[in-house]
């Protein structure tokens, strides 16, 4: 196995703190075109999807994006490049569930919390209407806020009043 460097690791750091940033699926294109140039240099080329539908073996997963050939690379850049591709796939996995709408990404109990949440309940009146212990509502109000990359009821309120469920 490859031992990457301190200052691989540094820079490693440095890249995956901008690929969690980025905001758009162009974005982390971009990212993750730039962060191979640097590993792999001018031998390696990023393949879409719809360029290279079944890539070939050897390959390197990138989201949904594909890197050939590997099999030229050092063995120090390959190690970089699969432990970077880890992280450019879960934060284009978590673009793609921020796409999603609200309601798709929560589950049935978190859709029975989320209007009483919206209307202002407190967490022991979610309880009783709902006939769950507190508890079970507080995490339920935790991953609805999760899921909407909020830290309070405040932000979700204000961020999803249009997906309020309406009460008939």
């Amino acid at each position: 196995m490859t031992r990457l460097s301190h200052e691989d690791w540094t820079r490693m750091n440095a890249m995956t703190l901008e690929i969690h940033r980025s905001s758009s699926e162009g974005e982390l294109l971009d990212l993750t075109r730039r962060f191979v140039r640097e590993v792999a240099g001018a031998g390696c080329e990023l393949l879409t999807a719809q360029a290279d539908p079944k890539p070939q073996p050897p390959h390197l997963a990138f989201g949904p994006w594909t890197l050939h050939p590997i099999q030229t690379l050092p063995d120090r850049s390959r190690a970089f490049l699969e432990i970077l591709a880890t992280h450019i796939t879960c934060a284009w996995q978590r673009l793609h569930v921020r796409l999603l709408p609200l309601s798709a990404r929560l589950s049935k109990r978190q859709r029975e919390v989320l209007p009483l949440l919206l209307q202002g309940a407190t967490n022991i009146e979610i309880a009783h209407a709902l006939g769950i212990s507190p508890r079970t509502v507080e995490k339920h109000v935790a991953a609805i806020l999760r899921l909407n990359d909020c830290t309070n009821r405040s932000q979700l309120l204000a961020g999803r009043r249009d997906e309020m469920p309406s009460s008939a």
